[in-house]
């Protein structure tokens, strides 16, 4: 999707929606210290669907990797998860980390006000990176929310991974 992607504009799309407006004009105040604007996008799927590429965590539709942060505004439900490159398949309103607001009456510019806030403290979580090796060689690798241990992406087999990590480095927050 990076080729659709403006490198200045928050959440690009060809549309703009009263939601979208206050979003774009919150994002460079509350996650402008965390990610570019080149890490956001948004499409009309399930409403109004407003992606984050989270940096550091490697990109790609692999099983396991949650590297997107997802929040959707539709008909005055409001929803937010980590997930992948697919758009909002894997919600689950059951999921302690979602954000999840039904049934209340939210204008656009209070569902924005709460997705931002939202996303910048998911954004602000505690991310280790976890590393075992076999001598030099990297082998396995986990991206782990280090506040719930909740795995947002590894690499390398499960048998590679057993045992006690070579190296832990935390990868934010960074003077957040």
């Amino acid at each position: 999707m990076a080729d659709q992607q403006d490198e200045t504009t928050w959440f690009p799309s060809d549309r703009t929606t009263p939601f979208l407006e206050r979003v774009r004009a919150l994002a460079p105040v509350r996650l402008g210290h965390l990610i570019e604007p080149g890490d956001t996008w948004e499409t009309d799927y399930a409403g109004c669907l407003l992606m984050v590429d989270v940096p550091g965590i490697p990109d790609g539709g692999l099983l396991g990797t949650s590297n997107h942060i997802q929040v959707a505004w539709d008909d005055g439900a409001l929803g937010g998860y980590w997930g992948d490159v697919h758009l909002w398949d894997g919600f689950d309103e059951r999921d302690e980390e979602a954000l999840v607001v039904r049934g209340a009456t939210l204008t656009d510019d209070e569902a924005a006000d709460a997705a931002v806030a939202w996303l910048a403290r998911q954004l602000t979580r505690p991310l280790d990176h976890q590393v075992w090796k076999r001598g030099n060689q990297v082998v396995g690798q986990r991206w782990v929310l280090a506040d719930t241990g909740r795995e947002i992406g590894r690499r390398g087999s499960r048998l590679a991974r057993r045992g006690s990590p070579t190296v832990v480095t935390r990868l934010r927050p960074l003077g957040v």
